[in-house]
């Protein structure tokens, strides 16, 4: 039985920690003993649902006891697999000294820090030596998240390698409520809908969203607007000011987490999704899954995905909003002529078949947790 150690920062709703609770439910417990820490003493919205997989949801305070906590709670476990971006390098260090045999980083993002604090740099040059000493495994969610986030290079260290996100495309496959959803929140019944998926984070971009949003209204004043995702307190009192501002608070609904986001945007004619950076993002895996369009902007993480799904539209975060606006319309105008039901039955179809299909990372996980490379992972994909 080889035990891993899973690390976040909070086991809250992003998108690192779905994507692993999403393996995790299918991983073989014949060969795997998984337990989670979390850095903080708060609890997280997803702690239950590990604790449900048979998971252990060990809350470790990112305090001053760190380095003689860690060391002890990791004694016993065969893998250390971190998520934490660059702050890794710190996680692994204690776990190279507490003599765990194999530490993996998993970077999920394109991004290497805030580095408008004159600290960042330093400190991320500092958690890179980490990274370089103590990792025996660097994996990216794409190419992007290794090439942007760790080194253009990458592929010259044997230790790094590729698992895309693995989407369980298995609970989208409903049928579709147009017309309840937009009963739901009020809207008309054929009104176009365009929705935003995505916590409220800086990365996001709502306040750029909401002006898009606006654009698309003046020309088209039919349409409505879903935003969906865990509210931040700040972003969303700005947010909320803003389409008061912009006269939108009657066509735009914040929706907060959602159990049901199959449903809401299997009733939608577009994804939305104007990020300024992102790595891999899975509201783009969600909906290319069903055959929902996507207007994003025009980020690695993306391109990735659009080399592999159909209908994935990107463009800069330069071009002014009226470009953006008429080519979410004409985009939106396509998708409402096809058959929905038929549409995204033939989209599930194809997306069993891409390198995003759970099964693929469930086995590269199974294959990385067995002391697995990159030729092994690689040939795992190309089969």
């Amino acid at each position: 039985m080889i035990r891993v150690l899973e690390v976040f920062g909070r086991l809250n709703r992003g998108g690192a920690e779905m994507r692993t609770l999403d393996v995790l439910r299918e991983i073989d417990r014949n060969q795997f003993s998984i337990d989670m820490v979390a850095l903080t003493d708060q609890p997280g919205d997803l702690d239950e649902d590990f604790r449900q997989l048979g998971c252990r949801v060990i809350h470790c305070p990112l305090d001053s006891m760190l380095p003689w906590r860690f060391p002890r709670l990791v004694v016993g476990y065969d893998v250390v697999h971190v998520h934490l971006q660059f702050f890794s390098g710190y996680i692994l260090r204690l776990a190279r000294w507490a003599g765990v045999p194999r530490r993996i980083i998993h970077f999920r993002g394109t991004t290497r820090g805030n580095e408008r604090r004159w600290r960042y740099p330093l400190q991320t040059r500092i958690m890179q030596h980490l990274i370089q000493r103590d990792a025996t495994r660097i994996v990216g969610n794409g190419e992007s998240s290794l090439a942007l986030a760790w080194n253009r290079e990458w592929r010259r260290d044997p230790r790094c390698l590729v698992i895309p996100n693995g989407l369980d495309h298995r609970p989208l496959d409903i049928v579709p409520d147009p017309e309840g959803v937009r009963k739901e929140f009020g809207f008309p019944s054929q009104a176009p809908l365009v929705v935003h998926v995505g916590r409220m984070d800086l990365a996001k971009n709502h306040l750029r969203l909401a002006e898009i949003c606006r654009t698309i209204y003046q020309m088209h004043s039919e349409t409505r607007f879903l935003f969906i995702g865990r509210e931040d307190p700040d972003i969303g009192n700005r947010l909320r000011s803003r389409l008061e501002a912009l006269g939108m608070t009657e066509v735009v609904r914040l929706t907060g987490t959602r159990q049901d986001v199959g449903r809401l945007i299997h009733a939608a004619d577009l994804l939305l999704f104007p990020s300024l950076h992102e790595g891999v993002p899975g509201a783009v895996l969600e909906a290319g899954a069903i055959g929902l369009p996507v207007l994003a902007s025009d980020l690695p993480g993306v391109q990735e995905i659009a080399r592999h799904l159909r209908d994935i539209h990107q463009m800069p975060l330069s071009s002014p909003d009226t470009a953006w606006a008429n080519t979410a319309w004409n985009i939106l105008v396509r998708h409402r002529q096809k058959d929905r039901v038929t549409n995204a039955k033939e989209a599930l179809r194809r997306f069993a078949r891409t390198i995003f299909a759970l099964p693929n990372c469930i086995k590269a996980h199974e294959i990385l947790w067995k002391g697995g490379g990159r030729s092994d992972i690689d040939l795992l994909y190309q089969q």
